[in-house]
């Protein structure tokens, strides 16, 4: 069972926070989070919708997750924490282009999830100190051009001061203002590119927290938002993080969780043990 995870992120404890600037402030004003991509671009990425009584809101994804293998998506465990003791109220929606997409299951390929495990460490409320992810267990799904597991990071980061061009995927809002009376989701998966950049970030002082971060260069194209969080990051085309959105002081940032393989080999044992019956495969 480790196989799999042995390569899934990198760093334990290592935290990516992608700050948000001016054009990408989830709060602010304005329009934000890249642009529309076809799902065969990130075919990994799955949208998380809710069930109220016995329908399923399949309009607007609340969270969104990553393919890992062909029964596991990785999603932060603030999106999961609550379901834990009815997984089946969250359906996992992957192969979609747009939103209208996700009631054709000739296209897409829908799974009510079956087992939902949070990070064992996972403690709510306590923001950056904590390691925000999960995983859904999901009936089988089908490998297609539009249904793809991801490949994981086994690299190390390149260093403080390099710059690395990541990619973050997400079913979250595209526009906003601070009175919260235009609020506007995106009807498509949507792509932000981030440049990189690992430590020294702004509005965290504390050294023990810098060297857990990864901050966007001013440079980036954009941010994430509401709808976004449980996301990917994707760097050299490989998995480095979970997103989740968070505040310190007056700069906003974007979250990314990840382990080191031996770190997360280790704390996987708490943690997908306790999943019996299925066998892991390295992403292809």
């Amino acid at each position: 069972m480790n196989e799999l995870m042995n390569g899934i992120l990198v760093h334990l404890g290592l935290t990516f926070y992608l700050q948000t600037f001016v054009t990408s402030d989830c709060s602010g004003r304005v329009n934000f989070g890249g642009c529309e991509i076809p799902i065969t671009d990130a075919p990994w990425t799955v949208g998380l919708v809710s069930r109220i009584d016995k329908r399923f809101t399949v309009e607007t994804p609340f969270c969104t997750g990553t393919i890992i293998d062909a029964n596991w998506i990785l999603t932060a465990a603030h999106c999961t924490v609550k379901y834990r003791k009815d997984p089946a109220k969250i359906l996992v929606i992957a192969g979609a282009d747009h939103k209208t997409d996700f009631k054709n299951l000739t296209i897409v390929q829908r799974r009510t999830a079956l087992k939902i495990h949070v990070h064992p460490n996972y403690v709510a409320d306590f923001g950056l100190r904590t390691p925000d992810a999960s995983l859904i267990y999901v009936h089988t799904l089908i490998f297609t051009k539009r249904v793809m597991p991801v490949k994981l990071w086994d690299e190390k980061w390149p260093g403080e001061e390099v710059l690395v061009r990541c990619e973050a995927f997400g079913w979250g809002l595209v526009a906003n203002r601070y009175d919260h009376e235009h609020i506007v989701y995106t009807n498509s998966l949507r792509k932000t590119v981030i440049r990189a950049l690992h430590g020294l970030c702004p509005c965290l002082n504390r050294r023990v927290i810098q060297i857990q971060l990864i901050c966007s260069h001013p440079s980036s194209e954009g941010g994430i938002c509401s709808g976004d969080s449980g996301g990917p990051l994707v760097c050299n085309k490989k998995l480095a993080g979970v997103a989740y959105a968070a505040v310190a002081g007056n700069c906003r940032f974007f979250r990314w969780w990840t382990e080191t393989p031996v770190q997360l080999s280790r704390n996987y044992e708490s943690l997908a043990l306790r999943m019996p019956g299925t066998r892991f495969h390295k992403a292809l």
